[in-house]
C-alpha cells in the first residue's frame, strides 16, 4: 500500500511539474512577438486609390518614421523629403509626390522629425498636386 502511494505522490508531482512549466505566461505586459522596447507599427503605401503595399513592422521606442521606413522599405531621401519609396520615385514635371498621414491625420512634421508611438497608422499617398 506505502509503494502505491509513494508512487502516486511521485506521478502527481510529476504531472504539476511538466504542467507547471509548460504553461508559462507571458507576464511582462508586452506580446511574444516584440520586447518591451518596442512597438508596433502598421505602414502603407497608396497609389492612384489602389493599396500598393501594407506592412505591420516592429521597431524600437522613439524610432523616427525617417527610420522605420529605411528600415523597412527601398527608400530614397533628399535633404530629410522622402523622394521614392519602393522604387515609385516623385515626379517634379508631373506635380507628383510623397506625402504621409499618421492615424488619419496631417501631419506638418518631415519624416525625420516624427516619433512614431505603439499602434501608429501611417499611411505614405503618392499624390498630385
Amino acid at each position: 500500500m506505502r509503494k502505491a502511494i509513494y508512487a502516486s505522490s511521485v506521478l502527481v508531482l510529476t504531472v504539476v511539474f511538466i504542467s507547471g512549466c509548460s504553461s508559462a505566461e507571458n507576464t511582462s505586459g508586452t506580446s511574444d512577438k516584440r520586447s518591451a522596447n518596442e512597438i508596433e507599427v502598421t505602414v502603407s503605401l497608396m497609389k492612384d486609390d489602389a493599396e500598393v503595399t501594407k506592412k505591420e513592422i516592429t521597431t524600437a521606442e522613439d524610432t523616427t518614421l525617417m527610420e522605420a521606413m529605411k528600415e523597412n522599405f527601398e527608400l530614397e531621401e533628399d535633404n530629410g523629403m522622402i523622394t521614392s519609396i519602393d522604387g515609385i520615385e516623385q515626379d517634379e514635371a508631373e506635380n507628383r509626390y510623397w506625402v504621409y498621414t499618421i492615424n488619419g491625420e496631417m501631419i506638418n512634421t518631415g519624416a525625420k522629425d516624427t516619433t512614431l508611438k505603439q499602434g501608429d497608422q501611417v499611411e505614405f499617398t503618392y499624390e498630385k498636386f
